[in-house]
């Protein structure tokens, strides 16, 4: 399983974190973060503000000049290759929180913002938070919510995004339900 920061396209990301479940009345504390700033970002590395995963940038990706805090994204290949294979014990095992500030510059048929993603076409497995046409979704496949088919399940925002607007995308999964 892959684990990616893949922005393709003209793209804008801010802050990115996975969280995992706490109880009523906890601090909320994330897994992993990463702020896309000149601490963070050196050369071709996303180091984190909290957690342990560095990752790689790929292509075209800069601080931006627009907007500081964000990471710029353009081309078609671009994107921060956080891990190329996880160890279950990053992953949260029962619920989790993916959220990311994001602006799309142009719409395309399918962009990730955030996965940790396999997709061996019959067999699916991970999650994904992203935009498919101008809409963002957020999709995983977990024991005990899979439907029997191996793949995995997608929500869609009801209204599209448009582009060249913030938007804070945030999914989530308790262990019963999936929300965007």
């Amino acid at each position: 399983m892959r684990y990616i920061l893949n922005a393709s396209a003209a793209c804008f990301l801010a802050a990115l974190m996975i969280h995992a479940p706490c109880e009523a009345g906890e601090e909320i504390s994330p897994l992993v973060q990463w702020t896309l700033d000149r601490k963070h970002v050196r050369g071709t590395r996303l180091r984190p503000s909290a957690g342990k995963i560095t990752g790689r940038i790929y292509g075209k990706a800069a601080i931006s000049r627009e907007k500081p805090g964000a990471l710029a994204f353009g081309g078609e290949k671009s994107r921060v290759l956080l891990a190329e294979r996880i160890d279950d014990s990053i992953l949260p095992a029962k619920a989790i929180t993916v959220s990311a500030w994001v602006m799309v510059r142009e719409v395309r048929e399918w962009s990730g913002i955030l996965s940790a993603l396999q997709d061996n076409g019959n067999f699916e497995k991970g999650w994904c938070l992203g935009t498919n046409g101008s809409r963002f979704f957020f999709c995983l496949s977990s024991s005990g919510s899979d439907d029997g088919d191996g793949k995995l399940t997608y929500l869609k925002a009801p209204t599209d995004f448009v582009p060249g607007y913030w938007y804070h995308v945030a999914g989530t999964y308790d262990g019963a339900s999936q929300k965007l």
